[in-house]
């Protein structure tokens, strides 16, 4: 039987050549390889941190095996383990006025998506964190408080973080404003901040263009440095790329980049507001590449999730809120997370600056605007399509009708149109209240009244005369 001593020698020699041979990569996944132990058949080796161990088991175990058995003479089973001991943590239930119970996840990795609230996690990624000058060293996944409804898109940004390049590539998450996107990609780069050799791109659509115009208005060199740091990172991440609107160029550049980066396994993750189909600003080719990856919607977190949100906020300032005005705040601040926080931030002024408690009576003072604002995107449907109909003396069912006449027509784009601003409703959704129409039908009614919007200024005043009678009617 060969002794360890001459694989630990092997072992060093197959990293050293490895490392010779992918010198042009922008990581070196060899050197942190440490040899462990040996038998006749099997190398073992440890890696750093769980983000290494499975990019090694899922990209590059095919590779040592062969630079392996070129140096052994004979087919050796490489076995990587991670280096860190695991460490398990707990699920916090919070019991909320309704009687049930709000999962609080403290996990930062789980296992299955299907087990994920109540399994134990592979490591524990706080306990070596790097930190990363793009990055919000408090966007973890630990951090971040699941719904029901956003169980497969938290469950889709962690396997994309334990297999850059490898899982889904690339990751878009979408849904509208203060629901968590940001809060989740940056999830996936802090817990890639594990591994101190990879390189890390954070930065929204704007700055990307911005970036871009610069680039190609000074000279070659910096047009060459853009394209070196866009193309040549491990893990690209870029917020809003809806906001990319009459940028040809930019989204050419984009293509390019994106082209880059798959070829070479390297982890891509967008956010936007919308689905991809629905993003009208962008070519064509590159829309049919962000259908190729994962498309996951993060949604609106129901009140158990939001009574827990409320919870560690109120824990995290040391300020003692009761519980009726936690439930006051979360059964009335629906639209985002974000207004849910700013919120909580006007009652954490109010008791620090006045010395007082918060009691329900201050709470429903202080936040009757929030309030009041936070209910127009609730607006439903029925109300906004009734009001639609009588202003051009129409009724609903003309609406929802399938005739054509532009009598009809008209208005029922406007309605389509106004729902889409006044609610978190997605196209399909809004087709299906006009007589199960399909997703395209209702894109190009809106599509034509931006169009309207541009050659007839009274369309503009059309519009806004009608979402104030639809949130009059609503308030009654």
């Amino acid at each position: 039987m060969t002794n360890t001593t001459d694989y630990n020698t092997l072992w060093n020699e197959a990293m050293s050549q490895l490392k010779s041979q992918f010198s042009n990569q922008s990581m070196d996944w060899w050197t942190p390889l440490e040899y462990i132990s040996s038998s006749e058949n099997e190398i073992v080796a440890a890696a750093p941190s769980t983000y290494h161990r499975d990019q090694i088991k899922t990209r590059f175990i095919r590779i040592i095996e062969e630079k392996v058995e070129s140096l052994a003479g004979k087919p050796l089973k490489i076995t990587v383990k991670e280096q860190q001991a695991k460490k398990p943590t707990k699920i916090s239930v919070i019991k909320t006025p309704e009687g049930n119970n709000a999962e609080v996840l403290n996990n930062p990795m789980p296992g299955p998506a299907q087990n994920f609230v109540t399994q134990t996690p592979k490591t524990d990624i706080t306990s070596k964190k790097n930190s990363h000058p793009q990055l919000k060293h408090e966007f973890t996944f630990e951090t971040f408080m699941v719904s029901d409804q956003n169980k497969y898109t938290y469950a889709a940004a962690q396997s994309v973080a334990r297999n850059l390049g490898t899982a889904y590539n690339p990751l878009l998450i979408y849904g509208g404003v203060g629901l968590g996107k940001t809060h989740l990609m940056q999830a996936i780069g802090n817990y890639a901040c594990s591994n101190p050799g990879i390189k890390i791109i954070y930065t929204s659509a704007e700055n990307f263009m911005n970036e871009f115009i610069e680039s190609i208005n000074n000279d070659k060199k910096t047009a060459s440095s853009f394209r070196n740091k866009y193309r040549n990172t491990d893990l690209l991440m870029i917020d809003d790329i809806h906001s990319l609107k009459n940028a040809d160029a930019t989204l050419e550049e984009l293509f390019h980049t994106y082209e880059a980066l798959h070829k070479a396994f390297k982890q891509m993750v967008f956010t936007c507001d919308r689905p991809v189909s629905e993003l009208k600003n962008l070519t064509e080719r590159l829309r049919s590449r962000f259908k190729s990856g994962l498309n996951v919607e993060i949604q609106l977190p129901d009140y158990e999730t939001r009574f827990a949100i409320t919870k560690s906020r109120i824990k995290t300032h040391g300020i003692d809120i009761p519980d009726n005005v936690i439930a006051f705040v979360c059964k009335n601040i629906t639209t985002n997370v974000r207004d849910l926080v700013s919120a909580l931030t006007k009652l954490f002024s109010y008791a620090d600056l006045m010395s007082m408690p918060v009691t329900l009576d201050i709470a429903q003072q202080q936040l009757k605007d929030i309030v009041a604002s936070s209910k127009q995107p609730n607006i439903s449907v029925d109300i906004i399509i009734r009001t639609v109909a009588e202003y051009f003396s129409l009724t609903p069912t003309d609406l929802r009708s399938k005739k054509k006449s532009q009598n009809i027509v008209h208005p029922r784009h406007l309605a389509m149109y106004i729902i889409r601003n006044l609610t978190e409703l997605s196209t399909t959704d809004i087709g299906q209240f006009f007589g199960g129409r399909d997703h395209t039908t209702v894109m190009n009614a809106i599509d034509k009244i931006d169009k309207r919007k541009i050659s007839d200024p009274n369309e503009d005043i059309t519009i806004q005369t009608l979402e104030r009678l639809i949130k009059e009617n609503h308030v009654r």
